[in-house]
């Protein structure tokens, strides 16, 4: 076998004469006005900055985007410009500033989300990449910034939905419990006294003990009624972790039980639907402990998960665990035991996993992650 070189290898396929193709210019040679149109007709919003993150140029999109002159704005800082970077929002300081960190670190930060303030006045929603370029004379930053208003649409339109199918949902829980429960003991006791009256018609003698009994099913049919009541009135407004507090102080003070809160986060604000339903598991787990566990201590935690990658939480580590007398899991029957079922329901609303870990004499933990979209 005999290898041709492309220099000695015979050409087929072009007739004698035709014209030659023109000669490629070599990947090393390309223009830089190519590289300024291809900065000036990106579609995402193009800022490069020096290393004290001052503006050194704007594209068109960009430019659309704030609204800038680039004529006037060029040499600002990037704080001035995006409104981002002021003394009322500690968080966007310098020290906490994206742009500050990739500067400092080398490392890309992507699909930031945040809002810009047009000079229009105009809130844009944008997801923000910023990267590290560095240069023959010193280090640059580029963000690249993207307006996602409609996607925000989507998303808001999105979460109606889910709103009202979690609406729907709560809603057949709620009647099933009403069901199972109250209506069924109303019912019992209903027929009770119906006997009752029956037997004094009949001259049958009707005891204290008789009419006690049915007294006690309707004291238990009472308390459904008030919890479903409570489950349709109860709202947790802005930060989960300041209503755990109050709860746990609130629950110390009555149980004379040991309350203790952990956390890495300063506040937790979910939408509420899920903070709701994460305080009434919550609820509903103190008020077994209280009932059930003997125990002296109780602790929550509440751990944010971050990603390396993405440098923001995506997702949420709820323990709730007591050093009391614990139980048999295995032994809890199919339809539910202290509540266990409420609160695995109202988990999976949420979309959040549960699970207990417990064993007689050693107290009972459970554990909810939920991610966080």
């Amino acid at each position: 076998m005999t290898l041709t070189s492309a220099s000695t290898r015979p050409q087929t396929g072009r007739a004698e004469g035709s014209p030659q193709p023109a000669p490629r210019t070599p990947i090393d040679s390309v223009p830089t006005e190519l590289f300024k149109a291809l900065f000036d007709h990106a579609a995402d919003g193009l800022v490069v900055m020096n290393d004290r993150r001052e503006v050194l140029y704007m594209n068109a999109a960009a430019v659309r985007l704030t609204g800038c002159d680039p004529a006037v704005h060029t040499g600002a800082h990037c704080g001035t410009l995006f409104h981002c970077h002021d003394d009322d929002h500690p968080a966007l300081r310098t020290e906490n500033c994206y742009g500050h960190c990739v500067l400092a670190t080398g490392e890309p930060v992507t699909d930031v989300e945040m809002s810009i303030v047009a000079q229009t006045g105009d809130v844009i929603p944008v997801a923000v990449t910023y990267s590290h370029i560095p240069g023959p004379h010193g280090h640059y930053l580029l963000m690249s910034i993207r307006d996602i208003s409609d996607r925000k649409r989507l998303e808001n339109e999105r979460r109606q939905r889910e709103a009202l199918q979690f609406t729907l949902e709560e809603r057949e829980r709620l009647a099933r419990d009403l069901h199972d429960g109250a209506v069924q003991d109303i019912a019992y006791a209903n027929m009770q006294l119906k006997m009752l009256l029956d037997d004094i018609r009949d001259g049958r003698p009707v005891t204290e003990a008789d009419v006690a009994r049915i007294s006690q099913v309707l004291d238990g049919s009472l308390k459904g009624l008030r919890e479903a009541i409570h489950d349709l009135t109860f709202r947790v407004e802005g930060d989960l972790l300041e209503h755990l507090r109050r709860a746990l102080l609130e629950f110390q003070t009555r149980s004379g039980i040991e309350a203790h809160l952990d956390t890495d986060a300063e506040t937790l604000l979910l939408p509420p639907h899920v903070s709701n339903q994460l305080a009434k598991v919550v609820q509903e787990a103190l008020h077994n402990i209280r009932k059930h566990a003997q125990a002296h201590h109780v602790y929550v935690s509440c751990q944010l998960i971050q990603s390396a990658s993405q440098r923001r939480p995506v997702a949420m580590r709820l323990v709730i665990e007591d050093d009391g007398v614990g139980f048999d899991p295995q032994a809890v029957p199919a339809d539910g035991h202290f509540g266990m079922k409420s609160m695995q329901d109202r988990c999976r609303l949420v979309g959040a996993a549960f699970k207990v870990e417990s064993a007689p004499g050693r107290g009972t933990k459970l554990l909810i992650h939920l991610p966080l979209q």
